[in-house]
């Protein structure tokens, strides 16, 4: 092998000015170069340096861009004391202007920072990794060699989890995906907040909303409240504890609650209790219970009726109907409705009672109900008025008033009129002389200026004729001394107790009878 060494030029200060070898230079391995700490130039703008003892420096355009000291310690774009910092194996950037760390990939391939304790290599090799795929677009955290968090292309979040499908997805097989615990623990949902537990789409969703298929309270591990298909449930159905109740306030301001009752073979009412005491005790009492009959009691904790209000006080208002506002003057106001629905679902209006306003303050109370006509409607009539100042009218009470007919009729006639001055419901009937009865009760008849015929003697003798059976004398008279002229034989009135469709007629007995023209009248009244 031919080797040599040529110097171009020697200097007087240096010896050397320059070298170049035509091949490489084999030394022993016990040999070496030695420099000064000037160390070495390569080129104009380049250096390799001893800028202090046990420090290697490597300079480009003048200034030192990286070093290596002789702990290992590598420090690119600052010369700072390692010895001030605490993890320090790579030390990069300086405290002026921004710096960072540039890891480049292929477009269809990762960047990793890899976290190893494992110096024999193998699958376990690095317990922890940052990684980002290029392909796909996400960024992952690995710790003890599992996947823990990743963030996907579109910024969603996912804990425990490659494929998160909300903002924020966290999965646990086990405990809590999230806990707040702390001196300030909570989770706060700022706008429109929404919680939805279950695999949904929060874009169906306005705002301020909980959604979940079974959602639950539990205090110390042990279910208090659930929600579950639209029911709500307070407390657990056990038999060591199976009524709990609903409470509102509390403290030093009292309560209010609402309370289920036992009733027994699994029957449960409910009950409302208010704290009616001034002071600072929780002390609710009940006022008003439903019970598993639909009953509703107020101030009565066993009602008997639909509604079953018990009072102390024998002068207090009890129950009240107002209508507010209403314009001033007269008219009807408040009602009060019974109604009735069959089987088949036909409903009808059996009747109601209304309050009317008069003025100057005044008041009246009307009772309408509806008429018997096959037709199953709410069309009612009124029947009675209490009015303002206690008198009573019954404007379909069935009541006639009678008169006019003929001038003579003989014995074994009946007596028809055939003129009305009124008759609330038709009961009479002008062609015939019949009253019957549209409804059971008591009636009054009266007759006034009945008189003889001119050409009639005694006796003469009219009769009540009840369903065409003679039922007392309406007037008799056998003294010949009004024969052959025109006479009262008087006036007369009877109270019968009639059934439906009783009837009730004039019968001429003896003699011959004259209706004087709207003198004579015959009047009927039902009294109750």
């Amino acid at each position: 092998m031919t080797s040599k060494l040529v110097v171009n030029t020697i200097e007087a200060d240096t010896g050397i000015s320059s070298v170049s070898f035509a091949s490489s230079i084999s030394m022993s391995s016990t040999s070496k170069f030695h420099f000064s700490n000037a160390g070495i130039d390569i080129g104009a703008d380049t250096n390799i340096n001893r800028p202090t003892a046990g420090v290697l420096g490597f300079n480009i355009n003048s200034s030192e861009k990286l070093r290596i000291n002789s702990s290992g310690i590598v420090q690119i774009g600052n010369t700072e004391n390692p010895t001030n910092y605490n993890v320090k194996d790579i030390m990069l950037g300086n405290h002026s202007g921004n710096h960072g760390l540039t890891i480049l990939s292929g477009t269809g391939n990762g960047g990793y920072i890899m976290f190893s304790d494992n110096n024999g290599g193998g699958s376990n090799a690095y317990r922890g990794q940052i990684e980002y795929q290029h392909n796909g677009d996400y960024m992952r955290f690995i710790t003890a060699t599992a996947e823990r968090l990743r963030i996907t292309s579109a910024g969603k979040v996912g804990i425990n989890t490659d494929g998160p499908s909300q903002q924020f997805t966290s999965y646990a097989a086990s405990g809590y995906p999230v806990l707040a615990n702390g001196p300030s623990n909570g989770i706060g949902l700022g706008g429109n907040g929404v919680i939805v537990f279950g695999n949904k789409d929060l874009a169906s969703y306005g705002s301020g909303a909980i959604d979940a298929s079974n959602f639950a309270i539990k205090i110390s591990g042990s279910e208090k409240l659930s929600i579950t298909s639209g029911n709500v449930n307070i407390g657990v159905n056990a038999s060591s504890n199976p009524f709990t109740y609903l409470r509102f306030g509390g403290s030093q301001y009292g309560a209010a609650d609402i309370r289920p009752t036992d009733e027994g073979s699994h029957k449960v009412g409910l009950a409302f209790y208010v704290d009616g005491t001034a002071d600072t005790t929780i002390n609710p009492t009940e006022k008003l219970r439903v019970n598993s009959s639909g009953s509703v009691g107020i101030n009565e904790t066993s009602p008997d009726t639909k509604l079953h209000i018990t009072h102390s006080n024998a002068t207090e208002d009890v129950l009240k109907l107002e209508a507010n506002p209403v314009s001033a003057g007269t008219g009807e106001r408040s009602r009060m409705i019974f109604q009735i629905t069959q089987s088949n679902g036909q409903s009808m209006k059996l009747g109601h009672i209304a309050s009317h306003s008069l003025n100057n303050w005044g008041g009246e109370l009307a009772f309408h109900t509806k008429p018997a006509n096959g037709s199953p409607n709410n069309s009612t009539s009124e029947t009675m008025r209490l009015h303002a100042n206690g008198a009573v009218t019954k404007p379909q009470t069935p009541a006639f008033m009678a008169y006019g007919g003929s001038q003579s009729i003989s014995a074994g006639n009946y007596i028809v009129f055939t003129q009305e001055n009124y008759d609330t419901q038709g009961n009479y009937n002008t062609s015939n002389g019949i009253f019957t009865a549209p409804i059971a009760g008591k009636y009054l008849f009266t007759i006034t200026g009945l008189y003889t015929n001119n050409s009639s003697t005694p006796p003469h003798k009219y009769v009540w004729h009840l369903n065409n059976v003679n039922q007392g004398v309406l007037a008799e008279w056998q003294d010949g001394s009004i024969s052959g002229s025109y006479n009262t034989i008087g006036n007369s009135s009877i109270i019968y107790q009639l059934a439906v469709n009783d009837t009730v007629r004039i019968y001429v007995e003896a003699g011959n009878a004259h209706i004087s023209g709207g003198q004579t009248r015959y009047c009927g009244y039902l009294l109750g």
